[in-house]
């Protein structure tokens, strides 16, 4: 018969899970506040149907990510924030970074040579070759991945994950986290979660 996931738990290595906040930069703050009023306006003149609602409040999670997404050069204070967590990790550590925007996750691949890369764009045939590679290369600790990799995939390897931002689904959340904090875990499991 099938185990139940509290009877899977009961055999796992411990999970410790944090949620490290940040300021948002004088730039990002401007351009978020930019954003919101937009927003606003749009919703009092009644000129912003529900889908395109959810399309600016998409804009607004952007921001927080890093004005990158919007063309800018400008440094991101969320991406400087990944960069002083990553460093304080082991150097023999598998992570594995989650966040719902392909353009987050190749903004965090430029910044992470040799980082693996799986988004909606890449094939299925290309992911399991993603896949094995992290598993198997010493060299390959990061693994960025939008939500096409936050279900079905056995990365027991890592066993430190970064939530870059939040899906709005919780399920979708532990979903992410049952990609490392699962039967076959040997090792404690980080969960960091920017905010």
């Amino acid at each position: 018969s099938r185990k139940t996931k509290e009877e899977v738990l009961v055999h796992l290595p411990p999970i410790t899970e944090k949620t490290i906040s940040f300021q948002l930069s004088q730039e990002e703050k401007r351009v978020y506040k930019e954003v919101k009023e937009e927003m606003v306006v749009k919703i009092l003149e009644e000129d912003l149907p529900v889908t395109n609602a959810l399309v600016e409040l998409l804009r607004l999670r952007q921001v927080c990510n890093g004005l990158f997404a919007f063309g800018s050069d400008a440094p991101s204070s969320k991406l400087s924030v990944l960069s002083d967590l990553l460093a304080t990790f082991p150097s023999d550590s598998k992570v594995i970074i989650f966040s719902q925007f392909k353009t987050s996750v190749d903004k965090i691949c430029s910044e992470l040579p040799g980082a693996c890369r799986i988004a909606g764009d890449v094939s299925g045939e290309d992911r399991e070759k993603i896949i094995t590679q992290f598993k198997t290369d010493k060299t390959k600790k990061y693994l960025v991945m939008t939500s096409s990799g936050d279900r079905g995939l056995n990365l027991q390897e890592a066993n430190y994950l970064v939530h870059f931002d939040l899906p709005y689904s919780i399920a979708s959340a532990e979903q992410r986290i049952g990609r490392i904090f699962r039967t076959g875990q040997k090792q404690h499991t980080h969960v960091y979660t920017l905010e």
